[in-house]
């Protein structure tokens, strides 16, 4: 084959498609590398061009530099010529240059993205802050962050702006806490850079403050700085409306000189001298010149400080508008309030409640017009503090003191207040018009005179508005004092109260129009009582009564009767505490009045208030008692009964058109409040001591038409008066009578010396004259009624135990109480009290007979199981035929009604409970002393005992004048509360456990032995019960019913002191318990002391020495011991020597006691021995060795 021929070579198809496509791909990447060299090429091209560029302005700039240098010397010399630079040389130079420069410029410019950030963060912060400290906080937080200096400080002016307070970063910031401490206040007119700033409202600025004149001014405030200062910014804080609201100031920190370099003196800095302080002056202006802040940092705290001032004024546009909502939220209560209120008296209260709500004043009070006239009284008053003050601490002092200060007070009461046209509340009672002074004294109507009367009370501010009604008549004014805060009454102020007057106005005269239709109705109903009387001649009792046979009809009996119903009809037509009735005698000119219980009341007819009536014939109504020259005093004070108003007229003959005589006196004393309807006597005359309500021109008109109806009344009783009245004065009964004794000689001698106080008291205050255990051993009596069943716990009396040496009984223990059973249903005749026959033990809780039983761990159903026990344990529950379910109702109520307290709390209502019914039955008192209806009524006030308890003492209430101190006028505060909540829930239908009792008189009976119990666990009668106890026998608490030895034996009243006895002594049962019980029930007591020590401490209030320092275990066991050894000891160990049973309970105590005393003398030793290392003298490490050891010893102490 020739050369030219072309070989053909075999190639497989797949290799050729690879082979092709390797090639296309490196033609690719060929001209992709050709149009990148291209690219790079042109920029180079471009960067070449500014390059040279760039080195034709650099050789002008050289060229010009060189042309108009000065001469220098060997500018005429010849030199070589230079070198010209590479071009490459100067390329790199100019890009080294450029590179340079750009990213300098990139590093101002992160630094001032990252400033900007970390300022927007704190503007951020700042609006973010709920009130005014935190935007101190955080504008100070924020200061640091974007401003190097040493001390930052905010100052915020007061609400008066005429004080800086200033707050200030403290030295480290700690979690939780704020950014800030507090540094006191300035005035803004004070030589401080505050004040300046605040005065001026211009920024201060001071490069050097070493060296500036500033510092002559303000060297005071510099010199307590804590370092030399270099340089200050201050500057105002403004809001949005431009109003100067606080200042900024951070201060900087002069560099001290190096090592070796002396430091200046105090002189130095602070040079005197004219040259020095030339030469001061004017470094001081070259470095104004160069400025100790730059241009970014001061334009940084502008930001924080415009910031720091929105916030100010966002919060305080905030509580603007918060307490704007607040005061409209008060006044829409009290359109709510009053609109549902038919009490005028009420009203009048909302009102005082509203004004100190939006007022907030120290002083509020309340002006009412007479109805009828002209003339306006003081309604009521209150303050912050009380208007008699007691500064000593002995309780007789103290009663004295505040009769000194009530005699005080009631000279001219009447002419200064109860008609109170003088002064300010004078000129707005005459006008009408609206009076707001915040210099009082100063007013032309002031009178000074009105600060004389209240204790602690200067007058500032006045604040009076009028009560209108819809016709624009005053009805009322409300007078405010002072504000609490210090602060004045602002216009606002007056505009609330205006309103608030307003809507008062118009609901108070609506009660009025009330109050007149309910006083017609109540005279209507008492015109029908009297004609019901007189058309059944007397034959109709007016009320139950249990002392005389039903079918008695004698004259003496109709009069009697007559007497109650004029009494009580009185009582409820004019709303009043008490009201009498006396019948006048012409011969003997006396006035005279028997009543159905025998009590004689003679007075001669000139003598008192209402003698007058009855020789005058005028009507007497007296705001204040104690301002009548007819008055006599002495009854109150002995009896403590406060006779504020009194309304009396006469009650002339009937059909005598002309000169009637006189032939009786009726007398209205002390009106209650209209919102005291349902309650008691007690508490009305509680009331009415603080709050005087007197009769009005209505009352006066509404007696008047009731004596009309006496009158009639009298009329028809005519015949049975006059034999009335002799068989009275001769001491005579009518056949069938047994209401009148034969004459006392000595006691008629004796009534001409009556006073009207004996007369008040042996009319409306007969029934509160019996001690109380006759009281209760009256209603024991009337609750008991025939029952066969009671004759088997009569029987179990009998059968108690007794020494035959203490059978024979003095005269005076001879009391008899008729024992009848109450009528209950026939009972199980195998349930017997003293040998019941139920197991004791609860599943899962243990067995509750026991008297060592633990409660501490029980839940609430593990009690209610255990009391169910308990009570059925005595067949109780069956024999008052309880149902289970209103019994489970019951206790369920009860457990909501403890709060969870470390020691009063359902746990320890549990436990005394326990203890009272393991005295009952260990004892044996169950069935000797006591019926099976007081057992009933013991066990569930042990149970109540401390409902609703808060934690603390009486004293404490007392002393914080709580809520519940004012309501039982700082009386057994907490006993009468419980009582309260107890009979709360006994009131609730499904709780109710009296509810299947047979008669009212039985439920009157449990209510008042209730009441008795609970009254008894109070701590302040502790040593009244020891004494008691001391005396106490069991023949004292058993009697003969037949006066002879060996004869049966009834119930004594001296049992209801042992009953007190036994709840008071189970209330006080924990530490005579075993001593693992006794050790957590004394730890649960005293963390309540703990708590209200605390309480006291923040109330400035003095704490007692057994209440103090209880975090130490020497103090809490002493504490222990010392309430063993003198409180319960007195108690314990008499009862235990009484009811022999009971010297378990004793015997427990002594042995808690002992263990007491064992840790109080091992506490004892370990501190002498803690002393004792720490007055040895060890130097060097064993003396700092020995001083850690002993101060972790003492901290071992004090943890145990």
């Amino acid at each position: 084959m020739s050369d030219d021929e072309v070989k053909l070579v075999r190639v497989p198809v797949r290799e050729l498609k690879t082979a092709m496509h390797g090639a296309r791909t490196a033609l690719d990447e060929n001209r992709r590398l050709t149009a990148e060299l291209e690219q790079f090429e042109e920029e180079a091209k471009e960067l070449e061009l500014k390059l040279l560029k760039r080195q034709h302005q650099l050789d002008c700039c050289s060229g010009s530099r060189v042309e108009n240098r000065p001469y220098r010397p060997g500018d005429m010399l010849k030199s070589a010529p230079r070198r010209p630079r590479p071009k490459s040389e100067m390329f790199s130079a100019s890009m080294h240059n450029l590179i340079e420069e750009q990213a300098e410029t990139l590093n101002q410019l992160a630094d001032r993205e990252e400033n900007l950030r970390a300022l927007m963060d704190a503007m951020r912060e700042i609006s973010r802050a709920s009130d005014a400290p935190d935007v101190v906080s955080n504008a100070l937080r924020a200061a640091q962050h974007v401003l190097q200096a040493e001390k930052y400080t905010v100052g915020i002016l007061n609400e008066k702006k005429d004080r800086v307070e200033l707050y200030s970063n403290p030295p480290m910031e700690l979690p939780g806490k704020r950014y800030l401490i507090e540094e006191g206040s300035a005035l803004v007119d004070s030589a401080t850079t505050f004040g300046r700033v605040v005065l001026t409202g211009t920024p201060l600025e001071v490069a050097d403050v070493s060296g500036s004149e500033v510092i002559d001014v303000f060297e005071e405030q510099m010199q307590v700085l804590e370092f030399e200062p270099e340089a200050l910014l201050c500057a105002p804080i403004f809001n949005v409306h431009g109003v100067l609201v606080g200042v900024f100031q951070v201060i900087t920190r002069k560099i001290l000189p190096e090592e070796g370099h002396a430091t200046p003196s105090e002189s130095q800095w602070y040079p005197s001298t004219p040259r020095t302080a030339l030469s001061r002056l004017g470094r001081n202006q070259e470095a104004q010149q160069k400025g100790a802040f730059d241009a970014r940092d001061k334009e940084n705290f502008d930001y924080i400080c415009v910031s720091a001032g929105t916030a100010l004024w966002n919060l305080s546009l905030a509580k603007a508008h918060q307490a704007m909502q607040s005061r409209i939220e008060c006044l829409l209560k009290l359109n709510r309030n009053i609109a549902a209120e038919v009490s005028a008296s009420a009203v009048l209260h909302q009102i005082i409640a509203v004004a100190y709500e939006l007022l907030h004043a120290e002083h509020i009070a309340l002006y009412v017009r007479d109805e009828g006239t002209d003339d306006f009284y003081l309604f009521v008053t209150d303050s912050k503090d009380e208007m008699f003050t007691t500064g000593s601490p002995g309780t007789k002092t103290r009663h004295k003191l505040k009769d000194k200060a009530t005699e005080k007070s009631h000279t001219g009461y009447d002419e200064r207040f109860l008609k109170a046209h003088n002064g300010i509340v004078g000129v707005v009672m005459r006008t009408g018009q609206l009076i707001l002074t915040n210099a009082a004294p100063t007013h032309q109507a002031f009178d000074p005179k009105y600060d004389e009367f209240w204790a602690s009370l200067k007058t500032k501010q006045v604040l009076c508005a009028p009560v209108k009604d819809a016709s624009g008549q005053v009805l009322a004014v409300v007078s405010a004092t002072n504000k609490v805060d210090g602060d004045e009454f602002t216009a606002d102020d007056a505009l609330y109260l205006n309103y608030a007057a307003e809507a008062a106005g118009i609901s108070l005269h609506k009660s009025n129009l009330l109050r007149a239709v309910l006083m017609s109705q109540r005279l209507t109903e008492a015109r029908l009582q009297l004609a019901d009387f007189v058309s059944s001649n007397g034959e109709r009792a007016y009320n139950n009564s249990s002392h005389e046979p039903e079918d008695e009809t004698s004259a003496a009996a109709s009069v009697a009767r007559f007497v109650r119903v004029v009494m009580a009809e009185g009582r409820k037509l004019l709303h009043c505490d008490r009201f009498g009735f006396l019948l006048v005698d012409p011969l003997k000119k006396e006035l005279w009045i028997t009543q159905e219980d025998e009590e004689r009341v003679r007075m001669p007819l000139t003598k008192g208030l209402s003698g007058l009536i009855a020789t005058t014939g005028k009507t007497v109504n007296t705001r204040d008692a104690y301002t009548h020259p007819h008055f006599d005093p002495s009854l109150d004070r002995k009896t403590g009964y406060r006779t504020t108003s009194v309304l009396g007229m006469p009650v002339f003959e009937d059909h005598t058109p002309t000169n009637p005589k006189i032939v009786a006196v009726v007398i209205a004393i002390n009106k209650k409040d209209d919102g005291a309807t349902n309650a008691t006597e007690d508490e009305a005359s509680r009331r009415n001591s603080r709050h005087r309500v007197p009769f009005t021109t209505s009352d006066a008109e509404c007696m008047t038409q009731y004596c009309r109806e006496i009158q009639f009344a009298l009329g028809r009783l005519s015949l049975d008066i006059s034999y009335y009245k002799v068989v009275s004065d001769c001491g005579l009964s009518a056949p069938g009578e047994s209401l009148l004794d034969s004459a006392d000689p000595s006691q008629e001698q004796q009534m001409d010396g009556v006073n009207e106080g004996e007369i008040v008291s042996s009319i409306v205050q007969k029934y509160c004259q019996s001690s109380e255990l006759d009281a209760l051993e009256e209603m024991a009596t009337a609750a008991y009624a025939d029952d066969p069943d009671e004759v088997e716990d009569t029987d179990d009396a009998n059968a108690g135990d007794y020494d035959e040496e203490e059978s024979d009984l003095d005269d005076e223990d001879k009391h008899t109480t008729p024992f009848a059973a109450i009528p209950f249903p026939p009972r199980n005749p195998q349930r017997r009290i003293s040998t019941p026959r139920e197991n004791g033990h609860v599943i899962g809780v243990g067995d509750v007979t026991r008297w060592d039983f633990s409660c501490l761990d029980l839940s609430n159903a593990d009690i209610f199981a255990a009391v169910s026990v308990l009570f059925h344990s005595l067949g109780l529950l069956e024999r008052f035929q309880v149902a289970q379910d209103t019994f489970s109702t019951f206790l369920s109520h009860v457990a909501s009604h403890y709060r969870p307290n470390a020691y009063h709390n359902l746990q320890h209502a549990f436990q005394v409970t326990h203890a009272t019914y393991c005295l009952l039955r260990r004892s044996g008192v169950a069935h000797s002393y006591f019926a099976r209806v007081e057992i009933f009524a013991m066990l569930i006030a042990a149970l109540c005992h401390d409902l609703d308890h808060p934690g603390n003492t009486n004293d404490f209430e007392v002393k914080t004048h709580s809520q519940l101190a004012l309501t039982h006028n700082d009386d057994a505060v907490l006993e009468r509360h419980h009582c309260r909540v107890a009979f709360i829930i006994l009131s609730h239908p499904g709780a109710n456990l009296f509810g299947q009792l047979p008669t009212r008189a039985c439920f009157v009976y449990v209510r008042r032995l209730l009441i008795h119990c609970i009254l008894a666990t109070d701590m302040a009668k502790h040593f009244e019960k020891c004494k008691a106890l001391e005396g106490l026998s069991k023949r004292h608490l058993l009697v003969n019913n037949n006066g002879g030895k060996g004869a049966k034996r009834g119930r004594s009243k001296h049992r209801f002191v042992f009953m007190t006895i036994l709840i008071h002594a189970a209330d006080l049962s924990s530490q005579a318990l075993p001593y693992t019980q006794a050790a957590r029930w004394g730890m649960r007591v005293l963390s309540e002391y703990q708590q209200q020590a605390k309480s006291e401490a923040e109330l400035h209030f003095p704490v007692e020495s057994f209440m103090a320092n209880l975090h130490h275990a020497k103090t809490r066991v002493t504490v222990q011991l010392n309430f063993i050894n003198y409180v319960l000891r007195p108690i314990w160990l008499p009862l235990a020597t009484l009811c022999p049973a009971m010297k378990v309970y004793a015997d427990s105590l002594e042995s808690n006691r002992e263990r007491y005393k064992a840790e109080l003398d091992k506490l004892q030793r370990e501190a002498a021995e803690v002393e004792e290392l720490a007055r040895v003298s060890v130097r060097g490490a064993s003396s700092r060795k020995l001083v850690e050891r002993v101060s972790s010893t003492r901290r071992l102490l004090d943890q145990n």
